[in-house]
């Protein structure tokens, strides 16, 4: 649903006339609406245990575990379908879980490494101990393809266009990415690292750009930034001292990539935090003994962290943090040497227009909002909504800064305008007491609260969510 009854000004009485009649019409979808969206039902994450051959199911609204599912032997990795209905587990023999029952419902022909699914869901990935990858066809779960490389592999990232495949190398004490080409199953180029590199995972970034890469380096370890359009490595990071890396997953907005180092100093892991933006760590986050993978919520607010606990006598755990501190909030106990971990997808709710919430408070997901640094309530926000911007920015701002909160409270992907967001509250943290603030257009302050509130509109009216689901 498209709104832009919302913007100003109305320049002619057809045109007023039209908008009118599209206010009622939306007035009249919006219960259709608000009835077809998702209920904002948290995702699932699968968590491999190698030591006692299962997978722990957390669910993440409450941190617990809430099933435990036998499968095969040395249980490490685990993809999920874009759809979110199978689980493949890296084992012997790989196991293909049906998430709605959490049951086994197919074994694979091969074992190995479930490395990544093809984003169309068609196939799967997985790393293989004669040099090769095999390419999984997931409708019938059979070898489609056998794809020789020049080492042994270790992990597989796809481009989101679905056309490349890169895959980790190790060859004695050399190192390499193998690129292939996923419409011909063959390598089409390798980006070689120098001797000693150890490379171990590899992600993504949401755009396709660029592919992170960790590095096990002697004592030391980094991360390998490889430019897709040319296949070369355009910046290393380096994790500091006695961190080893392995694990790798980035942000759904591509903004920071996560990296889990197994041994950071003092015996415990870490999780480094790299900004993709400037390729420097931004903070470092203490997690349990020996993390080996890593997994983000499709909204972006948390990273799951697989602690092993190898040679200890504990079980292991899940470390959860929250993104926008960087913190550990949660730790989830789980089976014998936690490995790998995968989060289930989730059907974001398509954003609605300014008018729709405007007129139909009773349908709002929450009674308050904080805007900037104020608090308000409902009856605050509507007296906002009904207050003529005139000129003043901070207005015309808040206008679609409560829309935007409100479409994320209910279940709309908040990913492409968290920056926007942050932006828009910390401008408006800078008045006291509550709007409106009178900020002339033409001010310095001003036009940034309306470049804001233009990304904002577009969010609300669909421009930026084109995959969401009504």
């Amino acid at each position: 649903m498209r709104d832009r009854a919302s913007c100003y000004p109305i320049r002619s009485r057809a045109a007023a006339i039209t908008l009118a009649w599209l206010r009622a019409l939306s007035l009249g979808l919006l219960g259709v609406m608000l009835a077809s969206t998702p209920a904002g039902a948290k995702p699932f994450a699968y968590v491999t245990n190698a030591g006692s051959n299962t997978v722990s199911v957390i669910d993440t609204a409450t941190n617990t575990v809430v099933a435990t599912v036998p499968v095969g032997f040395l249980a490490n990795g685990v993809a999920i379908t874009p759809d979110g209905t199978r689980a493949y587990v890296s084992g012997i023999p790989i196991s293909v879980i049906d998430t709605a029952t959490n049951t086994v419902v197919a074994t694979l022909p091969v074992s190995g490494g479930v490395g990544a699914i093809a984003p169309d869901g068609t196939r799967a990935y997985v790393t293989t101990g004669d040099n090769t990858i095999s390419v999984i066809d997931t409708a019938t779960n059979t070898v489609a393809a056998t794809v020789p490389l020049g080492g042994s592999p270790g992990g597989v990232a796809i481009t989101p266009d679905g056309t490349r495949a890169y895959v980790t190398i190790s060859l004695g004490i050399n190192g390499s990415v193998s690129v292939i080409d996923t419409a011909t199953n063959t390598v089409v180029a390798d980006v070689p690292f120098p001797v000693g590199f150890s490379p171990k995972r590899v992600a993504i970034t949401p755009d396709g750009t660029r592919a992170y890469v960790t590095i096990s380096l002697g004592i030391n370890g980094s991360v390998s930034v490889i430019d897709t359009a040319t296949n070369t490595v355009v910046a290393n990071v380096r994790m500091g001292t006695e961190n080893h890396p392995w694990g790798v997953a980035i942000t759904p907005d591509g903004t920071q990539a996560y990296v889990v180092n197994g041994t950071g100093t003092g015996g415990l892991g870490t999780v480094s935090v790299i900004d993709t933006a400037t390729n420097t760590v931004v903070a470092n986050v203490r997690v349990g003994w020996e993390p080996f993978e890593v997994a983000i919520t499709p909204d972006g607010t948390r990273a799951y962290v697989a602690n092993s606990f190898r040679q200890t006598a504990f079980s292991g755990s899940v470390s959860v943090i929250d993104t926008a501190t960087n913190t550990e909030v949660a730790t989830v106990p789980v089976g014998t040497r936690a490995f790998g971990v995968a989060i289930t997808p989730v059907t974001f709710a398509c954003p609605l227009g300014q008018s729709l919430w405007k007129n139909r408070p009773d349908a709002w997901p929450v009674t308050s909002l904080t805007l900037g640094s104020q608090t308000y309530t409902q009856a605050e926000l509507l007296t906002l909504f009904d207050t003529q911007p005139r000129g003043d920015a901070s207005v015309i701002l808040a206008h679609q800064l409560i829309a935007a909160k409100l479409n994320i409270a209910n279940s709309s992907n908040p990913n492409p305008i968290r920056s926007a967001i942050a932006d828009a509250d910390k401008l408006l943290s800078q008045f006291f007491g509550k709007l409106p603030y009178n900020v002339a257009t033409s001010s310095a302050i001003g036009q940034q609260m309306v470049n804001d509130a233009n990304v904002l509109d577009r969010y609300n009216n669909g421009d930026l969510t084109p995959d969401c689901r009504p």
